[in-house]
């Protein structure tokens, strides 16, 4: 099985009637539930692995989440910001950290994205590690005429560097595992 040699496999989940894409990455994480725990809810940190976040910055925190201001840095000088909500839930061999996008009146249209959700589903692994589930829904708003296709590619190849980035974190993090 190719996950169980550092693949990470990536799918375009059909979300009928919901506008934008959904993208799911899968692949395995050398660490363990605490571990992957702590990197995935250290969002001020999000700039050093996650692909083209530029900057996070909490503006509120709590046990069970948090709501973070992220600005992307995109192609063509391009960048969007959002204010996302993060919970997260800890289930024994399990854990579950979900975001949606929360209103930002101050923000104009033209610099955020209409929509976006997502959530990570990390558990323990039969085979060793953990499994790492990351699935995100982005509806862009309007895209100008002719980058749609460059739209999409941006969105699948990034799926992939989510994973393989954590993955990396992780290890300089914990010195756990090889990839």
């Amino acid at each position: 099985m190719d996950i169980l040699k550092g693949s990470v496999i990536i799918r375009v989940i059909p979300d009928p009637g919901m506008p934008g894409k959904t993208f799911e990455a899968v692949g395995t994480l050398p660490c363990g539930l605490d571990e992957a725990f702590a990197v995935i809810t250290d969002y001020r940190r999000y700039p050093e692995f996650m692909p083209r976040v530029a900057q996070a910055v909490v503006k509120e925190e709590g046990d069970a989440g948090a709501v973070v201001e992220i600005r992307l840095s995109l192609p063509l000088g391009q960048s969007r910001r959002y204010r996302l909500k993060y919970e997260s839930v800890r289930m024994g061999d399990a854990f579950v950290v979900a975001w949606r996008k929360v209103p930002w009146p101050e923000l104009p249209a033209n610099q955020t994205v209409k929509d976006t959700s997502g959530r990570w589903l990390v558990r323990t692994f039969d085979a060793g590690g953990l499994l790492a589930s990351y699935r995100v829904r982005t509806d862009p708003g309007a895209i100008p005429l002719g980058l749609d296709g460059l739209a999409d590619a941006l969105g699948k190849r990034g799926m992939a560097d989510v994973i393989t980035n954590l993955r990396r974190r992780v290890r300089t993090l914990f010195r756990s595992g090889t990839e």
